[in-house]
């Protein structure tokens, strides 16, 4: 987290956060409460959901937002082959 004040820039240490996941349609999923460290930084973990819509969700705090996408394993269904050597 850094603090702009025109051409100063301050890392933000110790800052308490609410970073927000937002589902692939908006809505609000979960609230994760964090602090930043001695380098601004924070990092923690959310469990998507596992039934709804796959898609772009999106975390969010006061200081911006990221978006990712979300989608289906799929197994592949092809078969490899080979005759043996005459």
């Amino acid at each position: 987290m850094i603090e702009n004040d025109g051409d100063k820039n301050e890392l933000l240490t110790n800052a308490k956060t609410t970073v927000t996941l937002f589902d692939a349609n908006g809505q609000k999923v979960s609230d994760l409460q964090l602090t930043s460290n001695e380098y601004g930084a924070f990092s923690g973990a959310f469990t998507l959901p596992g039934a709804g819509l796959l898609g772009n969700m999106r975390l969010k705090n006061e200081s911006g937002m990221a978006t990712f996408s979300v989608e289906e394993y799929k197994r592949p269904r092809f078969e490899v082959t080979v005759d043996p050597v005459k």
